[in-house]
């Protein structure tokens, strides 16, 4: 977000969408992506799926520099590129990733050096290194020297008149002091405070404590 390229935030869902809302209020061009033609539809006709967010809420944010989409081609253009797809129960209780892992592999051909990659998922520790890091991997590009990874857990709580993006603290997790130092730097731009822990690790750890 640091430069005049957009940011993709893939998922456009309950977290995606008010991210996204926040980010072009803070004057940052954003491509949505989604795999839902529908939902997709109906957000460029100005009409908002989620309650958090009215059609007006949609209509300026297409006005001032939101376009979703479900073409991927469309990632080309971004250098910073946010997932916030969900993560339901599986049959197990545990977090079920598909929708996680399918995110990864849809920006793998869409990657180059120097880009951002964060997780808001909610998952289990280990997730961002362990699953997303080796599928970015598959791009050619080295994981974290060419590309950048993080975890921020998203913190959205729906209907909450008083907390929302701006002004609820942002956890940020890097593998690197390079990629927390890059992810930072983004979320400064939306919200008023961003914390930085140690690693992926504990940033996921402190969602599932939360």
């Amino acid at each position: 977000m640091t430069t005049s390229a957009p940011t993709a935030i893939v998922g456009l869902g309950y977290v995606g969408l008010p991210l996204a809302q926040a980010a072009v209020r803070a004057g940052i061009p954003i491509v949505g992506f989604d795999i839902n033609q529908r939902v997709v539809t109906e957000l460029q006709a100005g009409r908002s799926p989620i309650s958090d967010i009215d059609d007006a809420g949609i209509q300026a944010m297409l006005a001032n520099g939101f376009a979703p989409t479900t073409d991927a081609a469309k990632l080309d253009a971004c250098d910073t590129f946010i997932i916030c797809v969900p993560t339901p129960l599986s049959a197990d209780q545990g977090p079920d990733l598909a929708a996680v892992t399918s995110a990864a592999q849809t920006l793998v051909p869409h990657l180059s050096k120097g880009d951002l990659v964060v997780l808001e998922s909610t998952t289990y520790p280990g997730t961002t290194e362990e699953i997303v890091g080796p599928i970015l991997a598959t791009s050619g590009l080295a994981v974290p020297s060419d590309i950048k990874l993080a975890f921020s857990p998203e913190r959205v709580d729906p209907g909450n008149p008083t907390y929302g993006i701006t002004n609820t603290p942002k956890v940020v997790g890097g593998m690197t002091p390079a990629c927390v130092e890059r992810a930072t730097a983004v979320y400064s731009e939306v919200c008023n405070e961003v914390v930085a822990v140690s690693s992926p690790e504990a940033a996921e750890l402190s969602k599932l404590l939360e």
